[in-house]
């Protein structure tokens, strides 16, 4: 596919969907890492705020074939299930 089609497909280059799967899982880590939440609240939000991320960068791998998305999507959604 040529790069500039590939480029189209790319979640990241847009605002919507980049705010909504990374930005959003971002900042309610940022959150409730600093807010003082329950260990059961920051474990759920933290687990679903990287399962979020992780998966819009393996569908981003696929849509764009970014390699940091290849990459860091797989560690991401890995990271989700650590405790």
């Amino acid at each position: 596919m040529p790069d500039l089609m590939r480029s189209e497909l790319d979640l990241v280059s847009r605002k919507t969907s980049a705010t909504l799967l990374w930005g959003l899982p971002l900042v309610a880590v940022i959150v409730t890492g600093a807010a003082p939440v329950g260990t059961m609240a920051r474990t759920i939000t933290w687990t679903v705020a990287l399962l979020a991320a992780g998966i819009g960068c393996a569908v981003n791998a696929r849509r764009s074939g970014r390699l940091h998305c290849h990459i860091t999507g797989p560690r991401i959604g890995e990271t989700s299930t650590l405790r």
